[in-house]
């Protein structure tokens, strides 16, 4: 009994051995996917090898370059590639084939060796479930749309070797969140990251690319929050039209070392918001390059910032077709270390409002700033040395303008047509003289005139300078006089102010700055009072301000008197609301003094006037007539007259002529013509022969306002009455403190 116990339980021990092994050895088959297809993929047919586990890993092994499959369908796993999930890529391959891995739409990572130089054309298109690429330093060349259509790629590490990226490379990987472009990369193909929608950084290194292709980045970034683009210190060359049309694009920044920026590289750009140029001594770009054509938001506008590394500002860097001028720049602020704005750098910039300079800039060039018709604040213009030929022409918004003491040169129409200038300070001590015709300030300014304003430091006024400046208004100086170099005032009709204290200013050095020149010598002692004067002070409502011999008169502590006109630009007007009836007062101000002008707006009456008087012709007229018929309806502003039906002149041949204005045939019939005044003026002119019934009145309604006179003064607005006979009145004489009187 005791030995069958043994030997039953060494039978259970070996059942239990037996078990376990069984058991253990399906556990270990379990755990390693068994092969389930295989074959050859290399470029001479078994140097590289490839197998496909079940559990979905396919490896490529072997030396040598793969095969280049020739499209979709030719690849040897073709009819696995559902089954793909994880592609490795063992060291000895060289190559990743063209059409490799196109449609393998689960494969999820790919494990690149630092033995592969180039990935094949489409060699992983529309691999959609791809989330991560590292594209190793060995590898050179990536290949047109090696990438394109990987839309749930989110990172790709693009590594350093790499000189050449293919077209459409990248193209439509819409999770792209970011890529950086290395500095080997000298070719970089048409589309390579065309919509890229979900692209919020590049950090584009590459030092020298070529033109590779059209609109590397078109439309990329349009479905991020904005896109910015760095490029880094190693970039000395931006390619031709490498962000063309990238409407995702907000942010720019340049670096320090780009001596080259190609032609459209930025056009179309429409989204941009902000430039950040650090580049130090770029080339010049010419009118064909528009490397910022069409750039800016709508809304927004674009904000260029020019860092302290920027020594020069290249020619045309901003121009852009003046035809179609596409380009929303609006503030501009420029480093402490420019030296130089290149010519056309700016022009045609309709968009830009204010510009800043830096300290250091000395030189402007040639149309600079022309066109620029926003253009309307320049802080920094005070060192400039030099303003080229047009450098502001058609600047139509500025109105103020600063000239420095240190400028040596200004060019020819530089602020030609700049119809809203209305002040400029001119500070030159003694700039070079211009030549005949320069016509520096030609048009310049607007109906109310130029101020210009000479600084304490002016010795020169250059030849020619104010030459065919017809409008402006004044000139003010305030220090000793200059020399004045050959008709640097010819035809002006100006008012010209002068210290009346400072002895240098004698009548003939006066007389020989311009012949029409009007004097004026002003007073720079405290004001002891002021009065205006105007000579329209009655207005019917929503009338315009008449200041014809609007004028202001101040006398000083020291008894000088000094009467300053409205048309010399040196007064200011206070508003004044003109639509309602009453007593008005508007404050008139010249240098921190204010004195009160005082109108009156009556109410609007009207009243249809007697037919009794009416001028009237024969019926039917006579031939070889000239004459003029004359009504005057006294008080009258304005007359309404209604010719009859019956009007009618012989046509284009005899006329009728109402207040100058002439007429013929039956274009008077019915007709109401208004004139402004008391007098209607009739004249009828006929020929030799034949003629027609001539003209009769209807109507004539009389427009006026109702005075108040008292001893032949209106009470309300101070109108003398017509016909009103006045006591002849002593005009008083002004002295100054010498005793001597003056006269202005």
């Amino acid at each position: 009994m005791k030995r069958k116990g043994i030997l039953g339980g060494i039978f259970a021990m070996v059942l239990i051995l037996a078990l376990a092994l069984v058991l253990g050895a399906g556990s270990v088959s379990a755990a390693e996917p068994n092969i389930v297809d295989s074959g050859n993929c290399g470029a001479n047919g078994d140097n590289v090898t490839w197998t496909l586990d079940s559990a979905g890993l396919l490896t490529i092994s072997g030396t040598g370059e793969m095969e280049n499959c020739q499209s979709i369908g030719s690849q040897p796993w073709y009819h696995n590639r559902s089954k793909i999930t994880k592609t490795v890529i063992t060291g000895g391959v060289t190559g990743i084939g063209d059409y490799a891995f196109p449609y393998c739409t689960g494969l999820t990572s790919v494990t690149i060796p630092d033995s592969v130089t180039s990935i094949g054309e489409r060699a992983f298109l529309n691999c959609t479930g791809l989330t991560s690429v590292t594209v190793p330093d060995s590898v050179t060349s990536v290949e047109e749309s090696a990438f394109s259509d990987c839309t749930g790629l989110t990172r790709v590490t693009i590594g350093s070797g790499v000189t050449s990226i293919g077209g459409s490379a990248f193209y439509g990987c819409t999770g792209l969140s970011s890529v950086e472009i290395p500095n080997r990369v000298t070719s970089i193909g048409g589309y390579a990251f065309h919509g890229c929608t979900g692209l919020k950084e590049v950090i584009y290194n590459a030092r020298a690319a070529e033109y590779g292709g059209y609109a590397a980045f078109q439309n990329a970034g349009t479905a991020a929050d904005g896109m910015k683009v760095v490029f880094g210190e190693s970039v000395e060359k931006i390619p031709n039209e490498l962000f063309y049309n990238c409407t995702g694009l907000t942010s720019v920044t340049i670096g320090r070392n780009v001596t080259s920026i190609g032609r459209e590289a930025f056009r179309g750009c429409t989204s941009l918001t902000e430039i950040n140029y650090n580049a130090r001594r770029a080339d010049d770009l010419d009118w064909s390059t528009n490397a910022f054509y069409d750039v800016g938001a709508e809304s927004e506008g674009v904000v260029v910032k020019f860092g302290e590394d920027v020594e020069i500002i290249p020619a045309c860097l901003f121009c852009t077709n003046p035809s179609t001028p596409k380009i929303k720049i609006v503030s501009v602020s420029v480093g402490n270390r420019v030296t130089e704005i290149g010519k056309y750098a700016f022009c045609d910039c309709v968009n830009l409002t204010s510009l800043k300079l830096g300290n250091s800039v000395s030189t402007i060039g040639s149309e600079a700033f022309g066109s620029c018709k926003k253009l309307s604040s320049i802080t920094g213009i005070e060192g400039v040395k030099q303003i080229g030929y047009s450098a502001f022409r058609y600047c139509s918004s500025l109105e103020t303008f600063t000239i420095g003491e240190n400028l040596t040169r200004i060019g020819a129409n530089a602020f030609y047509k700049c119809i809203g200038l209305k002040e400029v300070y001119y500070n030159a001590k003694a700039a070079e003289d211009l030549e005949s015709l320069s016509d520096v300030f030609r048009y310049a300014g607007g109906s109310d005139g130029v101020r210009v304003i000479f600084g304490e430091k002016v010795k020169k006024i250059p030849a020619y300078l104010f030459d065919n400046a017809g409008n402006i208004c004044s000139f003010v100086f305030t220090g000793n006089p200059p020399t004045v170099g050959s008709s640097a005032f010819r035809d002006n009709y100006a008012y010209a102010l002068y210290p009346v204290h400072n002895s240098e200013w004698t009548e003939s050095v006066r007389k020989a700055c311009g012949s029409h020149l009007t004097w004026i010598g002003y007073c720079t002692k405290p004001v002891s009072s002021a009065a205006c004067r105007i000579d329209q002070t009655a207005y019917l409502p929503n009338d315009t301000l008449n200041t014809q011999g609007l004028c202001m008169t101040l006398t000083h502590k020291d008894g000088c008197t000094m009467t300053i006109p409205y048309d010399s630009g040196l007064l200011e007007l206070g508003s004044c609301d003109m639509s309602t009836p009453g007593a008005k007062t508007i404050d008139v101000t010249y240098r921190g003094t204010t004195a009160q002008l005082k109108i009156y707006v009556h109410e609007r009456k009207t009243q249809t006037l007697d037919k009794k008087g009416y001028p009237e012709s024969s019926h039917n007229y006579e031939n070889n007539l000239d004459k003029t018929y004359i009504y005057k309806a006294a008080g009258a502003v304005s007359l309404d007259v209604t010719f009859s039906a019956q009007t009618e002149v012989e046509t284009n041949i005899d006329y009728l002529y109402v207040n100058g204005a002439q007429y013929t045939g039956t274009e008077l019939a019915g007709k109401t013509i208004t004139i402004q005044g008391d007098t209607l003026t009739i004249r009828l002119v006929s020929d030799k022969a034949d003629s027609a019934y001539g003209f009769s009145i209807d109507r004539i309604v009389k427009t006026y306002m109702e005075h108040q006179y008292k001893n032949g003064v209106c009470t309300l607005c101070g109108t003398k009455e017509p016909d009103y006979i006045f006591a002849p009145t002593v005009k008083p004489s002004y002295v100054g403190a010498s005793g001597k009187p003056y006269i202005y």
